[in-house]
């Protein structure tokens, strides 16, 4: 179903790279490309308020921690889901995924497994007098595989490798033929930890988990000229699991995420003298041909007027 303004506005909100420069008494959000790669896939994790670094492994592992699938206990799992985005404003935007893995080797201590994911953001038409009803249909999609192993009883870690492909379908001319999509490589690491203490005469578990996700290229929208960084992403998280029945336990967890991409330079952080515009300037074209690995440690110490 076509929607105008809201559709418009839908991608405008998840793609802040294309979005005109914040004026200086505002706050400073971050700013990446293919914003949809932190969506969360399952019911499950964003139920329980986007946390899955350390909760037990299911199919939906990939997105949250690959580690865990090394502890999964069936040899193998597949879940498909389709989530609606945005469904009281409009009903064509959905995150549709499908992901999975296979315990292999001797002892089932290792796992291989990948992961489709496909964000769809309507059907869009134009209505500028000049090319007035061009039909666009923007998407993101990514599609990845990962391994994941054992190295102790205790501990195991996973590596996930990503291609990405982003195409918002603006046009490059009035004449109607639009730009070409814009493509990423991106990688995961991950590691988690688990043991089961004893609390009286109850085996409890507590786990631990990291992922540093989204690690790759830029992705370079208007064939090149307006590169944006990925959405690396930082997860840290902790889970305790309780047994209070045969068939019943309770579990407390915590996540925290840091946003490993660093802030775009502000002009209003810059005094109004020619002195201070090219200072601005500099810094804007530093930020604009910074490494994603070196935005990551950036990314740490420079929020000016910003958030994140």
């Amino acid at each position: 179903m076509v929607r105008y303004t809201l559709t418009a506005l839908a991608i405008l909100f998840l793609h802040s790279t294309l979005v005109a420069e914040t004026p200086k008494d505002e706050f400073n959000p971050v700013q990446t490309g293919v914003t949809s790669l932190n969506i969360a896939p399952d019911a499950r994790g964003a139920s329980m308020g986007d946390i899955g670094a350390a909760t037990d492994p299911d199919a939906n592992s990939q997105f949250w921690n690959p580690a865990k699938y090394a502890f999964a206990y069936s040899g193998g799992a597949v879940s498909l889901s389709y989530t609606p985005w945005l469904r009281k404003i409009v009903d064509d935007i959905f995150l549709a995924n499908l992901s999975g893995y296979w315990k292999i080797g001797d002892g089932d201590n290792q796992a291989v497994s990948a992961s489709l994911r496909y964000f769809s953001l309507g059907e869009i038409t134009t209505g500028s007098d000049i090319s007035a009803g061009q039909t666009l249909n923007p998407y993101e999609m990514s599609v990845d595989v990962g391994y994941s192993r054992k190295l102790s009883d205790k501990y195991s870690m996973g590596v996930v490798l990503r291609y990405i492909y982003s195409d918002l379908g603006f046009s490059t001319s009035y004449s109607g033929d639009q730009s070409t999509g814009a493509s990423a490589f991106s990688a995961d690491i991950a590691g988690f930890f688990t043991y089961y203490p004893m609390i009286g005469r109850n085996e409890c578990q507590w786990s631990w988990g990291w992922n540093v996700s989204n690690v790759g290229s830029k992705v370079s929208y208007n064939n090149g000229e307006s590169p944006a960084f990925l959405p690396a992403n930082l997860r840290l998280g902790t889970t305790f699991t309780f047994p209070l029945a045969d068939y019943h336990n309770l579990a407390l967890s915590l996540d925290m995420n840091k946003l490993l991409v660093p802030t775009k330079p502000r002009r209003g952080d810059y005094d109004d003298t020619p002195e201070g515009e090219q200072r601005y300037l500099d810094a804007l074209v530093e930020w604009e041909d910074m490494s994603p690995i070196t935005g990551i440690f950036k990314s740490f110490g420079d929020a000016p007027g910003g958030f994140k």
